[in-house]
């Protein structure tokens, strides 16, 4: 479980933070790369939990599929990309609004 997802459950909901359960983002990763994919880009990628599990999808097939993503919250971007990192997975997290 990640540092933010630690954080009490009513402080990240004032926020608008809903963390995505890892089954969900499995199935949700499978659905979406049914297909061949150039990128995968997920715009409020909170600790990177969909993006992890693209990844884990992807398999061999990851090489020429870009990752990225896109938070508001400052911590969660640097967990996101510290998540990202330590298992080698190569995405880019950008902080900003997506629209």
């Amino acid at each position: 479980m990640s540092k933010e997802q630690k954080e009490p459950v009513a402080a990240r909901h004032a926020r608008g933070a809903y963390f995505t359960p890892e089954p969900v983002a499995a199935f949700m990763a499978q659905w979406a790369l049914d297909g061949q994919a150039a990128s995968v880009l997920e715009p409020s990628c909170g600790d990177a939990q969909f993006l992890e599990a693209v990844h884990r999808e992807l398999g061999e097939r990851q090489g020429g599929v870009q990752l990225l993503g896109y938070e508001l919250h400052e911590p969660t971007v640097a967990q996101a990309r510290e998540r990202l990192a330590a298992q080698g997975i190569n995405a880019r997290i950008e902080q900003a609004n997506f629209f």
